[in-house]
C-alpha cells in the first residue's frame, strides 16, 4: 500500500511540474489593429485576435468607398530565437490568408500614450480590446 501511494504522489509532482512548465509559454490576449491609406483612394485595416494560442486575423480591404472583410483563423507561437530576439510563428490553414503565415521577428510596448502595442515583422499594431 505505501508503494502505491507513493507511485501516485511522484506523479502526481510529475504532473504538476509539467503543466507548470507548459503554462510559461509566452501568449498573447486581446485584439491589436493597425490601419492605412493610399492618398484617401484606397486603404484598409488589419487586426489580430489572440486568445490562449488561438488567432484570428481579419483583414478589411476599403477602395473607393466600397469595403470587405475576411476572417482567418489560426494558431501562433511566441519563441526565442537563437540570437536572443523574440519571434512570433502564424499558422493559417486557409490559402488565402498563406501570405500572413510564416516566422516573422516579435516585440510588445507601449505607443505614446501608454497603450499596448505588438510588433510583427515591420508592422506595429495597437491594442484596441
Amino acid at each position: 500500500m505505501k508503494k502505491i501511494a507513493k507511485i501516485i504522489s511522484i506523479m502526481l509532482v510529475l504532473c504538476v511540474a509539467v503543466l507548470a512548465l507548459a503554462s510559461c509559454a509566452k501568449t498573447l490576449s486581446g485584439t491589436y489593429s493597425s490601419s492605412g491609406s493610399l492618398l484617401g483612394i484606397a486603404g484598409g485595416k488589419t487586426s489580430y485576435t489572440f486568445s490562449g494560442n488561438k488567432v484570428t486575423l481579419t483583414v478589411t480591404t476599403e477602395i473607393l468607398g466600397s469595403s470587405s472583410t475576411d476572417e482567418y483563423a489560426g494558431t501562433y507561437e511566441i519563441k526565442e530565437a537563437t540570437d536572443g530576439t523574440q519571434q512570433i510563428t502564424l499558422t493559417f490553414t486557409d490559402s488565402d490568408a498563406s501570405s500572413y503565415s510564416g516566422t516573422f521577428s516579435f516585440a510588445e510596448g507601449k505607443d505614446d500614450n501608454g497603450v499596448a502595442t505588438v510588433t510583427i515583422g515591420r508592422l506595429t499594431y495597437t491594442k484596441t480590446k
